[in-house]
């Protein structure tokens, strides 16, 4: 199955940085499992 993998990095000038990548196959074990259809997703500050 194809899921997207939401990586959250803490950056130095203060905020998260939020990468979303495309990823097909398994789910990792240590990947949890978020309701689509979610508007409030907010990237951080530059």
């Amino acid at each position: 199955p194809k899921y997207l993998r939401v990586v959250g990095l803490w950056n130095v000038r203060g905020g998260i940085t939020i990468d979303v990548i495309r990823e097909s196959g398994a789910l990792p074990a240590n990947c949890r499992p978020l309701p689509l259809g979610k508007s409030d997703y907010r990237g951080g500050r530059e």
